[in-house]
């Protein structure tokens, strides 16, 4: 069977908190996940844990102080490999649906230089020193194991939480348990969800970069950019089908800047 990827790029900065995670010179990173209003989720910047204590204690550390209590969505979610799109039937989700069991499904998200003085400073000037200083990078990925269209039917009275879950399977396989641990089940709306294996899914410690710097309306992509995408720029927004060859290359520069 031939392995397909997928590149997905998971926040829309602008349209969210204004700033993007930080990227710092090791290449950790901070993912902050984009910020939401619903009453189906009790996680703000002020209560997800940062993954490296030195440079901040929360991801509202890494914001302006006026986004800390704002709810965040958590999703991808990599303890329990889960990642959910509403299904709106949007160019996004039709590609997540066509992955298969064994595919690769990888996170891409924009993240800037970090800089004691900003982030330590006035956080309320995060957006404009963040100003053409974005690149893109992979953060995350799943081996896929499961892929499914997901319907939670209203409540009945006397009706267990498991007779309300509907699953469409398009490929692999997807449990009633892990269903409920995803954000989105949540809500109660159609979605799509994407299930992965997890021993072999995970949030990368370093993040891979794809691009060099932010050019006209796109980004000029870096040599591994180039490599995978075949050609020299690209906004990388939404989704990016890859190869096989493209997948293993991605694949071999995650082990090397993670080892």
């Amino acid at each position: 069977m031939t392995i397909k990827g997928l590149l997905a790029h998971t926040a829309a900065d602008t349209k969210n908190t204004g700033v993007v995670g930080p990227i710092f010179d090791d290449l950790r990173f901070e993912f902050i996940p984009i910020k939401i209003s619903t009453r189906y989720t009790r996680h703000t910047y002020s209560s997800i844990p940062a993954k490296n204590k030195e440079y901040g204690i929360w991801l509202s550390d890494f914001l302006s102080p006026n986004l800390a209590e704002k709810q965040a969505h958590s999703d991808p979610d990599f303890r329990n490999c889960t990642f959910g799109q509403p299904n709106n039937r949007s160019t996004k989700v039709l590609a997540l649906q066509k992955l298969l069991e064994g595919d690769y499904l990888f996170f891409l998200a924009s993240l800037v230089p970090y800089s004691q003085s900003v982030y330590r400073g006035n956080r309320y000037f995060l957006k404009s020193y963040q100003k053409g200083k974005k690149n893109k990078y992979i953060f995350g990925f799943f081996k896929v194991k499961g892929v499914a269209n997901i319907n939670i039917a209203p409540y009945l009275a006397g009706q267990s939480e498991d007779n309300r879950i509907d699953i469409e399977l398009k490929s692999g396989s997807i449990t009633k348990e892990i269903i409920k641990t995803n954000e989105h089940y949540k809500s109660s709306f159609p979605f799509t969800l994407i299930v992965g294996h997890k021993d072999q899914s995970c949030r990368l410690e370093k993040a891979v970069q794809l691009t060099e710097r932010q050019g006209k309306g796109s980004f000029i992509l870096n040599n591994l950019g180039r490599r995978i995408r075949g050609r020299k720029t690209d906004t990388l927004m939404g989704v990016r089908w890859l190869n096989e060859v493209a997948v293993n290359q991605i694949l071999e520069e995650i082990k090397r800047v993670n080892t």
